[in-house]
Formats: C-alpha cells, sequence, structure tokens
C-alpha cells in the first residue's frame, strides 16, 4: 500500500494518544486517586495529567481530519464499521472472561456486554453519538470565516472548560462560591469541544505554527500551575475527566508540537507506526485484558513511591503487550477472511 502522501505526524500523534491512554490506565489501576501528596510524589501529579491528554489527541485528530466530511452512505457505513469492530473487541474481552468456554451463556453475555459498553467501551458510546453530530459543526466551521471560528472556540471552552476548571479547583473549598459561578450544565459536551478545535486548526495551519512557537513556555506554566493547585488543594478526581483548562491547553500544546514536528523516519519504522495507527480503537479496546494481566504484580510493591517509579517500564510493556495482541487478532481476521473467500469458491 502506497503511504507515500500520508501525513505521518497524525500517525505519531494517534500512537502517542495510545501511550497516553496506557499511562491514564496505570494511575488508575495502582493506587494514585488514594495516596496522600506529598513534595517526593508530586512528579506524578505532573505524569497523570500530561497522559489526561490522551483521548482529547484522539478527538481532535478527529476533527481535524473529518471537517469535509457529511452525512452520506459512505459515512454511516464507516460508523457501522467502528461498532463492528468495537463488537469483535467486547467478544474476545467477553470470551477471555469466561475462561475461553464457547458455550450459549458466552453469546449471551457478550451480546449483554456490547450493550452495556463493557470493560472499555464507554468510548463508543461517546465516539458514535459524536460522529452522528460532527456534520452540524463540520457545515458551521465550512460558512464561518477566521474571526467568527476563534469566537466559536473561545465560547465553547467558556461553556463547558472553565466551569468545569472553576468547580475543580473550588468545590472542595468551604463556602466558595467559585465553584458554580459559570453555568456547567455543558460539561458532559466536552468531545465536542475538542473535536470543533481540532476543525479549526484544519481550517487555519498557519495558527498551529503560530501557536506552536508559543507553546514551550505555556505547557510549562500550566504543569507548574496545575500541579501547586492540585497538591495544594488535594486534587485527584476532577469534576469531569479531560474538561477543565489545564488538559485543553496540556492537549493542544502537544497536538501543535507532533503535527509540526520536522521528522523522517524509515520505510520499516513508518510501516510500524502506520500499523499502530490504523489500529489504535482495538488496541485500546484489547489494552483490558493486558491491565488485568500486570497490574496485580505491580500492585505487590507496597511502597507507593517505588511502585510509581515503575511507570516508564509498565507503560512500554503494556504498550508492546496489547500491539502484540492486536498482531494476533489482526492475523486470526485475515485468516477468517481467506477460509471465507476459499468456501464462496
Amino acid at each position: 500500500m502506497n503511504y507515500s502522501k500520508r501525513n505521518i505526524n497524525i500517525d505519531i500523534i494517534k500512537v502517542v494518544s495510545l501511550l497516553l491512554v496506557i499511562g491514564v490506565h496505570f494511575f488508575l489501576y495502582t493506587g494514585y486517586y488514594s495516596i496522600n501528596y506529598s513534595i517526593t510524589n508530586s512528579v506524578f501529579i505532573v505524569l497523570r495529567n500530561i497522559c489526561m491528554a490522551c483521548v482529547p489527541l484522539f478527538i481532535i485528530v478527529t476533527g481535524y481530519l473529518n471537517r469535509n466530511k457529511v452525512w452520506s452512505k459512505k459515512y454511516y457505513l464507516n460508523i457501522g464499521r467502528v461498532y463492528l469492530l468495537y463488537s469483535l473487541a467486547i467478544f474476545i474481552l467477553t470470551l477471555v472472561d469466561n475462561k475461553y468456554v464457547i458455550n450459549t451463556t458466552l453469546f449471551k453475555t457478550a451480546l449483554i456486554n456490547i450493550l452495556n459498553y463493557k470493560y472499555y467501551g464507554w468510548y463508543i458510546t461517546m465516539y458514535v453519538g459524536l460522529m452522528l453530530i460532527a456534520p452540524i459543526i463540520n457545515l458551521a466551521f465550512k460558512n464561518m470565516d477566521e474571526s467568527t471560528r476563534k469566537y466559536a472556540i473561545i465560547n465553547i471552552i467558556l461553556a463547558i472548560s472553565i466551569p468545569v476548571t472553576l468547580a475543580d479547583l473550588f468545590s472542595n473549598v468551604r463556602y466558595s462560591i467559585l465553584a458554580h459561578i459559570l453555568p456547567n450544565w455543558w460539561y458532559y459536551t466536552w468531545p465536542l469541544m475538542y473535536y470543533i478545535i481540532g476543525v479549526a486548526f484544519a481550517y487555519n495551519k498557519n495558527a498551529i505554527k503560530n501557536f506552536f512557537k508559543k507553546t514551550r513556555l505555556l505547557f510549562l506554566l500550566t504543569l507548574i500551575i496545575s500541579t501547586l493547585l492540585y497538591y495544594v488543594l488535594n486534587i485527584h478526581w476532577e469534576f469531569r475527566a479531560h474538561v477543565n483548562i489545564f488538559i485543553v491547553i496540556i492537549t493542544t500544546c502537544i497536538f501543535s508540537w507532533l503535527l509540526n514536528l520536522d521528522i523522517n523516519v524509515n520505510s520499516k519504522l513508518r510501516t510500524a507506526i502506520i500499523f499502530v495507527s490504523n489500529n489504535t480503537l482495538l488496541a485500546y479496546l484489547l489494552s483490558y485484558i493486558v491491565d488485568n494481566i500486570t497490574y496485580p504484580f505491580v500492585n505487590q510493591i507496597t511502597n507507593m513511591n517505588m511502585r510509581f517509579s515503575m511507570f516508564p517500564i509498565v507503560v512500554i510493556l503494556n504498550f508492546i503487550l496489547t500491539i502484540l495482541l492486536v498482531i494476533i487478532v489482526r492475523i486470526i481476521l485475515s485468516i477468517l477472511k481467506k477460509s471465507i473467500k476459499m468456501v464462496k469458491r
């Protein structure tokens, strides 16, 4: 397959997003949300907040690549393919939970798990809904001038991100009126915010380059300020994950950096990056299996600082094991596809 015209930077962003997803799960499974912050473990606040850019990066990329998409038969078929891939992954995960026993209970449980978006299926219920709505955003932005698009970004951040940030910072502060000084009813629509950021960047690539030049200081200040606030105010769980202004800035900076990255990769590495990029959804869903294998061992380390210091090793290991699972599943699917073609002959 000819990938010469493909933007490898987008594929790199998707691979990095997958790594960050695995990083977020590290904090979920290793007890980060129950620790008492100290000077020695505050570095993990930084790492965790960077990892929280994982899903937002995927959505920004989706908006960036889909700005011209409109409703059509092909568009709906693509949504259907995503749902079928999700259903296959959930079946595999149910099969593993069922100790690889194939019976009527397996198929019944798999169907229930698919409809309940079990395991890491929440992403699909969000993604499918977003894709049904996305063409409205695409049409709206197509008919906006550059100035209006800027206002659109500012207003959606004011409506979604800033109210959530205030709730994160001040909900636990006694007698504080700041937590809900701005209406936060729209916080659950945060995927629209990131999709719109992606679409806006796609219409003004120069804005990304200009933003890229200013991101280093902004990124550093955001990490320092967010870490200090999380530490002082003892914030572990946000009012709504992925939404506050710190995560918005961190995500946008990472997207800008990686999209403007001047990198040359050899053909083998390029092929590997594209393979992972094309299979990020399947990898994300199958990572549930790897997480349930590795973390019982990691959590045997009782010293929390030592446990958290395993972060780079565990994340890289889980990433490799997840990709190996993806390769196995893809090989099985390829064999089944060939077998079906032979039977039809």
